[in-house]
C-alpha cells in the first residue's frame, strides 16, 4: 500500500488524503467491468476502501459517490 507523495482527494468521501498517509490506489480500466467505458483512477483512504469493499464494492460497478454527502448517505449505520 503506497504512501501519498502529495495530497489527494478520496474518491469515496471526497476528503483530503494527506501527504504521507497510506492510501489505496487503483487504475480503473475499461475491462474491469462490462459497463465501464472509461479509464479512471481510484484513490481512497484505507478506512473508506474497507467500507466500500465490505458493503458496496461489487454491487456499485465503479459508480462512486459524487460528494461527501452522498458517501455519508450510503455508509452503514
Amino acid at each position: 500500500m503506497p504512501k501519498a507523495r502529495k495530497d489527494h482527494t478520496c474518491t469515496l468521501c471526497h476528503q483530503r488524503i494527506n501527504k504521507g498517509d497510506q492510501y489505496i490506489y487503483k487504475t480503473i480500466t475499461i475491462w474491469d467491468h462490462p459497463d465501464n467505458d472509461t479509464f479512471g483512477v481510484y484513490k481512497a483512504h484505507v478506512s473508506c476502501d474497507d467500507i466500500w469493499l465490505c458493503w458496496m464494492g461489487d454491487e456499485m460497478d465503479w459508480n462512486f459517490p459524487e460528494s461527501n454527502y452522498d458517501w455519508m448517505e450510503i455508509q452503514p449505520s
